[in-house]
């Protein structure tokens, strides 16, 4: 072959007319006449092209070639070429080769091209390449202007460092990194392209540093930056934009770190689009990635190690979007602020429907920091927390996974989120809590099908301030549902469920202008409101159950705390182990229309009672039961128990003093069902018994040990084998009649007093054996309806009577007035009365 008819690469326009020392002359057949120097030349009038085989080069005077301005085959020491004037051609201004035969051979041994620096502070300008590089540059510095129509600059070889200092390089794409090698891209100036500001392309291509200075622009209509190879590190204190992209990775970018003043921007796309490796974005207070789509997108493949902002990134949809639109794309960590928290740092929006991260936690907002929305419906996951806040979120939606495998899946510590959406299919999960807060929290909405859950402790935990939790999926833990010992409420429900809580704790406040806990068809495991030493004042407005409350704990209202009120709707159920209404604190109100209790295995209780309740109301069709006790008052306070349903257990009310403690009950008013082997119960006091409905006992309908003020009755207290009312060692000041009142025995005073017993109108008082037996002290007995026994009408072993009169009969007494004791006062009848004994 002859070689001597071989073109150097990029060059076949290009001619070489003058012999280099010792060099075998490449000529094409067309040859354009170029002037050929070997030492230091200054061209000082204007000249056509140079071929520049050493020393130093300066262009003081326009240079213009046809095919090159200025060729290079310099292959030693690398000279510096200064331009002050315009070197213009049409493929390239300035050309240096990657291969300039030297020697002698077939072929003759080749040498890249090598230049030591270029200078500019004129205009290099050509119809294809400003400068193209295929051998080795050390230094381009730019103050001018470098133009081309292709590329300002094209590399396919080694360039040390891109210097351009308030100079512009522009062109098709100004910066265009073929395969080649660049170490350093410096930029205070303007760096422009048509297309592409700077493009780095093919496999082998590689940029170590592009450092955009305060002042600089990158910028490309269609794309700042492209990058399809290997960039080590992006600073940006200047400008970089693009129409559609700022930034676009299909390889790898080690770090991009937009500096105080950076501003990374795109008209209608990304601010950075990642479809490969970024290992970590980094950007500083005062600095921008914005996009009118997105400021960061992570598409596909992509991969992000890292995304710690304290400035600002915006997009018109997201700030940060993490995409999947086939294989997962995955961002480690996204860390918005600084651990001092000065920065107010902002992300408008972060959407995900990749993976996103890796370490200790997957989200992290610092104090002063701010994110407008967080969207997941993909997977956030974690080694401590999902998403750790101590700045602003306005809303976290999650239709995905959102773990913090070691504590929690979302932890507001002491930052204000405005909402939690966990949507249909969307789980929360984390160690201790699947959401714990310690700030403020506007709403957590779990809907139909949303889980949040925690693995050893609470599912939502809060010490802090949550405005109201609405619940139709499952919120469970293995200690509790929810835990609060902040505050919960503040408009008309704080908490509403029509799904599974699987326990809900109280230490701190729980209040809604209408509403504490609204659970609305849904199931609440337990409630427990307060602590179990009693030291924690634990508030709960009010609750409203429609579904069902209840495991083994149950509900409990522990010392200190207070709830308003507590409603049970129809149908509705709240069931315990051993209690399912456990008092001891204070309630205002409870108000049952369901059912509270379990007559089976060891739900002993229905309500117990050891602290205050103004009123218990048990409504037409509701049902208060246990194995042991319907409502059990143990060293506690009822104001008011009002019934026209059913209580009904083995004791159907017990009102007990014990351990020098006394319970009280206000009133018992009785329009339904009281029952069991004993009706009531009463080793306290009571003020006021009210019977229009039922009692009844198969011992005993109502026994007393302690004190009953009155005993009013115009329906039935009644015991079939046993004794309608017994006083056993207690105190009745008044039994008003107007009913019935049977059993066995129907009144029995023994060891203990009756002040008087009213039996008027249709009132009976009857017994199969007696109807009223004393042996103690009653004190009077007015009869206008009728006192019959079996054997006794009236059994008298004690006192009867005090004062004037002892009995007063206009009614009916049937049977005997049997006396073994003491008649003190008169007794008037109107029958035949047969008075029986040997008492006085």
């Amino acid at each position: 072959m002859d070689y001597r008819k071989k073109l150097l690469v990029g060059a076949s326009a290009l001619a070489i007319n003058a012999a280099l020392s010792g060099a075998v002359l490449l000529v094409p057949e067309r040859a354009y006449a170029c002037a050929t120097v070997f030492s230091d030349t200054t061209v000082s009038s204007p000249s056509d092209c140079v071929h520049w085989g050493g020393g130093n080069l300066i262009v003081n005077a326009p240079l213009t070639g046809s095919g090159t301005g200025i060729q290079n085959f310099a292959t030693s020491t690398g000279g510096t070429l200064t331009n002050t004037s315009t070197i213009s051609a049409s493929s390239a201004g300035i050309y240096n080769p990657n291969a300039i035969f030297v020697g002698s051979g077939s072929p003759p041994p080749s040498f890249p091209g090598l230049i030591g620096t270029i200078t500019n502070s004129g205009l290099i300008t050509s119809t294809s390449n400003g400068i193209a590089n295929a051998g080795s540059i050390t230094v381009i510095g730019n103050t001018g202007t470098i133009d081309g129509h292709v590329a300002a600059i094209f590399n396919t070889a080694f360039v040390g460092t891109i210097a351009n200092s308030g100079g512009t390089i522009d062109g098709s794409m100004a910066i265009y990194n073929e395969n080649g090698v660049i170490g350093t891209i410096t930029n205070s100036g303007t760096i422009s392209g048509s297309n592409i500001g700077l493009y780095n392309n093919l496999s082998s291509a590689s940029i170590a540093v592009i450092d955009n200075l305060s002042g600089g622009i990158i910028n490309g209509t269609n794309v700042g930056i492209n990058n399809r190879a290997l960039i080590g590190t992006i600073t940006n204190s200047g400008f970089i934009t693009g129409n559609g992209l700022g930034i676009i990775n299909f390889s790898s970018i080690s770090t991009i770190a937009n500096d105080s003043g950076g501003t990374i921007n795109a008209d209608t796309g990304s601010g950075i689009s990642n479809h490969e490796i970024i290992d970590a974005i980094i950007t500083n207070s005062n600095s921008t990635i914005n996009g009118g789509g997105t400021g960061i997108v992570n598409n596909n493949f992509g991969y992000i190690g890292a995304i710690a902002n304290g400035g600002t990134i915006t997009g018109g949809v997201a700030g940060i979007s993490n995409i999947r639109s086939g294989p997962i794309g995955t961002i480690g960590t996204i860390i918005n602020g600084t651990a001092g928290g000065t920065d107010a740092a902002f992300i408008n929006a972060i959407s995900n429907t990749g993976s996103i991260g890796s370490g200790n936690t997957a989200i992290l907002n610092y104090a002063s920091a701010s994110i407008g929305t967080v969207t997941n419906s993909a997977t956030v996951f974690a080694n401590t927390y999902g998403i750790a806040n101590a700045g602003s979120i306005s809303t976290i939606t999650n239709s995905g996974i959102l773990i913090g495998y070691g504590n929690a899946g979302i932890h507001n510590a002491g930052g204000t989120v405005g909402g939690v959406e966990n949507e249909n299919g969307g789980t929360i999960n984390g160690y201790w809590n699947g959401i714990f807060n310690s700030g403020s929290i506007g709403t957590i909405t779990n809907d139909n099908g949303g889980l949040i859950s925690a693995r050893g402790s609470v599912g939502i935990g809060n010490t802090g301030t949550i405005g109201a939790i609405s619940n139709s999926g499952t919120i469970s833990g293995p200690t509790l549902g929810i835990g609060n010992s902040g505050f919960i409420g503040g408009g008309t429900t704080a908490i509403l469920n029509s799904g599974t809580i699987t326990a809900l704790s109280n230490s701190g406040t729980i209040s809604g202008t209408t509403f504490g806990i609204y659970n609305n068809l849904g199931t609440i495991g337990a409630i427990i409101n307060g602590t179990s030493n009693g030291t924690v004042a634990a508030t709960i407005s009010a609750i409203t159950n429609s579904g069902t409350i209840g495991n083994a704990n149950g509900f409990i209202n522990y010392k200190d705390a207070s709830i308003g009120t507590i409603t049970n709707s129809t149908n509705a159920v709240i069931v315990g182990g051993n209690t399912a209404l456990l008092n001891n604190g204070s309630i205002g109100l409870i108000s049952n229309s369901g059912t509270i209790g379990e007559n089976a295995g060891s739900r002993r209780h229905g309500v117990g009672n050891i602290g205050t309740i103004a009123s218990l109301t048990n409504n037409s069709g509701g049902l208060i039961t246990g194995t042991y006790t319907a409502i059990d008052n143990l060293f506690g306070s009822i104001g008011v128990i009002s019934n026209s349903g059913v209580i009904s257990s083995r004791e159907g009310i017990i009102n007990i003093t014990d351990f020098g403690s006394f319970s009280t009950i206000g009133t018992i008013s009785n329009s339904g069902t009281i029952s069991g082997i004993t009706g009531i119960v009463n080793n306290g006091g009571i003020s006021t018994i009210s019977n229009g409905g039922t009692i009844s006992g198969s011992a005993f309908a109502i026994v007393n040990n302690g004190t009953i003020g009155t005993i009013s009755n115009n329906g039935t207290i009644s015991s079939g084998f046993g004794i309608g009312i017994s006083n056993s060692s207690g105190t009745i000041s008044t039994i008003n009649n107007t009913g019935t009142i049977s059993g066995s025995i129907g009144v029995q005073n023994y060891l203990s007093s009756i002040g008087t017993i009213f039996n008027l109108g249709a009132g009976v008082i009857s017994g199969s054996h007696t109807g009223i037996a004393n042996s103690s002290t009653i004190t009077r007995l007015i009869n206008g309806g009728t006192i019959s026994g079996g054997t006794y009408g009236i059994a008298n072993s004690g006192v009867l009577g005090g004062g004037v009169t002892a009995i007063r009969s206009t009614g009916t007494i049937v049977g005997a007035l049997a006396n073994t004791g003491t008649i003190i006062g008169d007794v008037n009848v109107n029958q035949v009365l047969t008075i029986t004994g040997s008492g006085g």
